[in-house]
């Protein structure tokens, strides 16, 4: 939810203590009147004793209005002629007609990386990689 553009719609809200429902994005939902709102938290009253409950903005799915809501009139929108209307048919394309996918190419074959064996334990990292490397004559990139 885009904080900025929520906050004309919260201060409507609070000025006519709009009833709203708020829905959380795990499912909770919370009904009540918004009291209080900033860039992090939003203070509702909920009916039961004016229980007052604090809910983070972020964790906040989506928010409903019950009831008469002061709402911005929005411009209506222009009708327009419709839109002409083919005089023939749309041709048909045979299934033969279309293009073929082509299935994606299968991931190059990779060789296992090389065991570690107890007695080359002892020997260097770097020395065990260029013997392998050279045992399956891999060449060593810059």
């Amino acid at each position: 939810m885009d904080q900025d553009s929520a906050n004309p719609a919260f201060d409507r809200y609070v000025a006519a203590r709009t009833p709203l429902t708020v829905t959380l994005h795990n499912g909770t939902r919370l009904s009540g009147k918004l009291k209080k709102y900033d860039a992090y938290l939003l203070i509702m009253s909920q009916p039961p004793g004016d229980r007052t409950v604090l809910i983070y903005r972020h964790a906040v799915s989506s928010i409903l209005a019950r009831g008469k809501s002061p709402s911005v009139p929005r411009a209506q929108p222009k009708i327009t002629a419709a839109p002409a209307v083919r005089s023939e048919p749309r041709a048909e394309r045979s299934p033969a007609a279309r293009p073929l996918r082509q299935a994606p190419a299968p991931p190059p074959a990779r060789t296992p990386a090389p065991p570690v064996s107890a007695a080359g334990a002892s020997e260097p990292a770097a020395n065990q990689i260029l013997k392998w490397m050279e045992k399956h004559r891999v060449e060593p990139q810059p």
